[in-house]
Order: structure tokens, then sequence, then C-alpha cells
């Protein structure tokens, strides 16, 4: 009975998982929460649903639950990703970089953090440190058509700080 619990649990974890990749993000909660209702201590699916909660943009409830999945995942690289894209959304800059970091320190091969890292960097007004994290990530992920525009716009920025562009 134990192993058809679990069993369900990952079934609707992996549910969610395709409806939170097909935008439907209602639904993917709703998949979400009937695995956390058979495995309350599932990880991936709190994680799941704190994401469908930050593409929904319910920036405080994704960050609740992304803070359950490291009370139970307290390495989990991509969540402290998650919870930083989640605070800098809010604009909370800080508390970004911060859980940013620690996604870095724990898988540096997370290309994703090293641009939100960058971004939140970029708007944070910290440029250098924009330009090294979106330099980086330019070279580390070809397939991305943004990486040229979020690193020329580090530079640019830093020229108009300068003084060198008006």
């Amino acid at each position: 009975l134990t192993a058809c619990s679990q069993w369900s649990a990952a079934y609707y974890a992996a549910q969610g998982d395709a409806r939170l990749g097909k935008g439907d993000y209602d639904k993917a909660i709703q998949d979400y929460n009937q695995a956390i209702s058979r495995e309350p201590k599932l990880a991936h699916a709190l994680a799941g649903r704190g994401a469908a909660y930050l593409y929904k943009g319910d920036y405080d409830r994704a960050i609740q639950e992304f803070n359950e999945t490291l009370r139970l995942a307290p390495k989990a690289a991509l969540t402290f990703d998650a919870r930083g894209s989640a605070y800098f959304a809010k604009g909370d800059y800080d508390r970004s970089l911060q859980d940013l970091n620690e996604a870095i320190r724990l898988n540096p091969k997370i290309k994703r953090a090293l641009r939100n890292r960058g971004m939140v960097n970029l708007y944070a007004g910290h440029l250098s440190e924009a330009q090294q994290d979106l330099s980086q990530y330019f070279q580390m992920d070809p397939k991305d058509p943004y990486r040229a525009m979020w690193l020329y716009l580090a530079r640019c920025q830093g020229w108009n700080r300068m003084g060198k562009v008006s």
C-alpha cells in the first residue's frame, strides 16, 4: 500500500511538471496538491508548486513553497535559484543575490542562476558584477537568443554610469 501511495504522489508530481511546462499553472498546482496530499514531504512537488505560483505572479506564495522545499532539501540549488527569482520579481535584490549566490555555490553549472544573478546585479546597479556574470553566461549558453542583449545592456549601463554615453 505504501508503494502505491508513493507511486501516486510521483504520478501527480509528473502530471504537475507536464502542466507547468505547458503553462497551465492552475492545473499544475492542483496536481502538485494531489501529490503533496499523498506524500507531504515530497520536495519536488513543493518546488513545482512554488514554480507555478512564481509564474502566476504570486511571489509571496512561491517563496513560502520554496522555503518549505529548502527545509526538506537544504542543498537544492535549483530551488535557491527559483526563490532568488521570486525575490528579484518582488524587487528584493539583496535576498535575491543571497539565494542566487547559494545556488551557484551549490552547483556552478546552473546557467540560469548565473544569468539571473547577472540580471539582478544589473537592476541593483552592480554593473561590474553584472558584466562579469553575463559575460560568463554568454559563453555558457549559446542557445539563449537573449544572452547578447543582457550583456549589451550591462555594458551600456556601465558606459552610461561612467559618463561615456548620454
